[in-house]
């Protein structure tokens, strides 16, 4: 997936009606453990965590 189409998607997702839910990720491990969840669409990080 290009930049590009994960950027239309992101807006697609805070456009829509649906409610959209981020969670806060700080690791590899919580973000493959938010991302295996039903229902999870986007995830969030801190800056710091990307710095840490």
């Amino acid at each position: 997936m290009t930049p590009a189409e994960k950027s239309a998607d992101l807006l697609r997702l805070h456009e829509s009606p649906d409610l959209l839910v981020l969670v806060n990720v700080w690791d590899v491990i919580s973000a493959t453990i938010v991302a295996g969840l039903p229902g999870c669409r986007a995830l969030a990080t801190a800056s710091h965590s990307i710095a840490a």
